[in-house]
Parts: C-alpha cells; sequence; structure tokens
C-alpha cells in the first residue's frame, strides 16, 4: 500500500543529544534494519532499509531517499548532525507521499527552527588523536517580519596514521559547514495580507 508511514524511529532534538547521534554511523545503530554505507566515495552515502538499496553499478534511481527540511537531497556529504530539531525514518514504500522512487523509504532531517527569542548555544568535543568539533547556533527575532537562525559547526584533527618517511599524517578531519534558516512574515503577525 503506497504512502503509509511506518515510523522505524522519530527522533526529536532531545533525543538526539541524549542518545549522542552526531553522525551517519549512530543513527545506523540506533534505527533496527538500516545501514549507511559509503556509496562511490568517502563523502556520498547510500541509505538501505530492509535491504532495498541501490545497485551502484547501475543507473537505477535509489529505493531509499533522504530529505532536509523536506528537500530530496541526491547525495548526504558525511558531516556531524548538529543543531538538529529531528530524523525521522519511514520504512515502507513511500510513493504517495515522497514519489515514485521511495519504494523503500525515507530518512528526513529537520534542522532546528528559527523561534521568537534571542537565544544561543556553543558546545565542543576533544577525542582521541587531538579530535576536536567545536558547533553552535544563535537565534536572533526580527519582530514582526520573523526570526534569523544561524548555526555552524567546525571539525578537525585525529589524524591516526603517521608515515615515517615523509613525518606526514592522514586521517585528519577537516570541515567546516554553516546553515542559516530565515522564517519569514512579510505582512506581520498581528495583521493578515489583504
Amino acid at each position: 500500500k503506497q504512502g503509509v508511514q511506518v515510523r522505524a524511529a522519530d527522533f526529536d532534538g532531545a533525543d538526539l543529544a541524549k542518545r549522542a547521534i552526531v553522525n551517519e554511523n549512530d543513527l545506523q545503530a540506533a534505527v533496527p534494519g538500516l545501514v549507511i554505507r559509503q556509496n562511490g566515495g568517502i563523502h556520498s552515502f547510500n541509505y538501505s532499509i530492509r535491504g532495498q538499496s541501490v545497485d551502484t553499478y547501475t543507473n537505477s534511481p535509489p529505493s531509499v531517499l533522504p530529505y532536509v527540511n523536506e528537500v530530496q537531497i541526491s547525495t548526504l556529504s558525511a558531516s556531524t548532525f548538529y543543531d538538529m530539531g529531528g530524523i525521522q525514518v519511514l520504512k515502507g514504500p513511500q510513493g504517495t507521499l515522497f514519489g515514485r522512487n521511495a519504494t523503500g523509504g525515507a530518512v528526513l532531517y529537520s534542522t532546528a527552527k528559527a523561534g521568537d527569542e534571542l537565544a544561543g548555544y556553543i558546545q565542543g568535543r576533544y577525542g582521541s588523536y587531538d579530535a576536536w568539533n567545536i558547533q553552535g547556533a544563535v537565534n536572533l527575532p526580527l519582530g514582526e517580519v520573523g526570526a534569523l537562525r544561524v548555526a555552524g559547526s567546525v571539525t578537525g584533527g585525529g589524524a591516526f596514521v603517521k608515515d615515517f618517511f615523509t613525518a606526514d599524517e592522514y586521517g585528519d578531519l577537516d570541515q567546516k559547514s554553516i546553515r542559516a534558516t530565515l522564517r519569514s512574515a512579510p505582512c506581520g503577525r498581528s495583521s493578515g495580507c489583504v
């Protein structure tokens, strides 16, 4: 039956933080039946639910589609999940809601929405091999017009292979990302448009 939503997982932002789901590996460990593997490169992922996937060596469309804020993306770069509003994993055919190619399911990423209060946060992590990550967000209310939210993440370090001939280190992460979300009410919230 097309369009029946069987939620395998539904995590809001607090659940993601509580379960320490910060990347694709953590997500697939938290959702039964979901496999996320690299496909054609280190920055491209292939989603598989219950074995339904895409054949790497054909031009067939994938059967499990990822969406960010309700917009389908063809490939998803490897990154940390920062300033997320939630993640849903839907199993089974989703053709009615997400198009004919979503026969295996869909993975829905939602970023945190811009709010009406001035707020923000910054947090950091430090790990093995001098790996580090700093991420944060700021929410700016724009009065009757709406609100703006700017979030970013910077990751570095983590080199774990050393070349003894050249003294070079390999495996360093160097990822930078910034995202802006604008919520607008052109006619103002208190008055309706004519």
